[in-house]
């Protein structure tokens, strides 16, 4: 039974990545999977680009990459300022080259019976799944829970990942709600007559999932959206996930966006984004 870490939304931090790194290095993982957005936001993207794509099984495209890929004039100062910090990168141009000519297997992959996607499959690099603002969870249950529903009908594999939102998540059916006995996130988990948006607050173990549809979000190792600022991760065979969270220097990288020349309103923007982490 295969072990496979996975990583998404790193966003050219290098701090996080390393120390999630340090900390993949003491578990027994046979395989890293990087679901996208390994750029953008973050002051060290040629950086973390040259380490995912020596460790990595695959890279898929996220919505960063795919902006810069797709040849659209890009209208964001930071990822302007990345595709610079990019160039002359062979394993960048590679990937760019790959993804060119084959643009639907590098957003989204099935491997060994799993789904492995940057946002959703209906729409690879740009949907968020996401039940909505939490002040209509009570409000618009029903038609929240129609929404959560319709996005596990788009996953062919019974277990399936995807990132994006920056919010580690098991997606399932309510019936499997016996298998969430840890702490979660009260604000952010939602429940509906069928299906359960689960947010784990802090490291936790989910397990018997082997014979149920599970959807899996690793949440963010550069730029966490669940209000910890800390980097996170998971550990997944087909029987278990695990969701690892990871102390790492934030006003490092802080430091480094500030001295960025783009737009002095961006740089706090990003900076802030480390900071609150929503």
């Amino acid at each position: 039974m295969t072990t496979y870490a996975l990583l998404s939304d790193i966003h050219a931090n290098l701090e996080a990545l390393e120390a999630v790194l340090q900390d993949i290095e003491k578990r027994n993982v046979d395989e890293i999977i990087v679901l996208g957005d390994v750029i953008g936001h973050g002051p060290n993207p040629r950086e973390c680009w040259k380490i995912v794509s020596e460790i990595a099984k695959f890279i898929l495209v996220g919505y960063n990459e795919q902006q810069i890929i797709s040849g659209v004039k890009l209208k964001d100062d930071m990822l302007i300022w990345t595709v610079k910090k990019l160039r002359l990168l062979d394993s960048w141009d590679a990937f760019v080259h790959m993804a060119q000519n084959n643009e639907e297997q590098q957003s989204m992959r099935i491997y060994n019976g799993k789904t492995f996607v940057h946002a959703a499959p209906s729409n690879t690099t740009k949907e968020h799944i996401w039940p909505g603002h939490i002040q209509y969870f009570i409000l618009h249950n029903e038609q929240l829970d129609r929404r959560l529903k319709s996005f596990m009908d788009e996953f062919t594999t019974p277990h399936g990942f995807f990132g994006h939102t920056h919010v580690p998540t098991v997606l399932t059916h309510y019936e499997n709600h016996n298998i969430f006995d840890g702490q979660w996130n009260k604000e952010l988990t939602f429940l509906g007559p069928n299906s359960i948006f689960f947010v784990p607050q802090g490291n936790i173990r989910i397990e018997n999932l082997e014979d149920k549809r599970i959807f899996i979000n690793p949440g963010s190792i550069g730029q966490s959206k669940d209000k910890d600022q800390r980097a996170c991760y998971t550990i997944y065979n087909e029987q278990s996930v695990e969701f690892i969270r990871v102390d790492y220097d934030v006003a490092a990288v802080q430091n480094k966006i500030a001295k960025i020349n783009i737009d002095r309103e961006m740089r706090n923007h990003l900076c802030d984004l480390l900071q609150n982490a929503y």
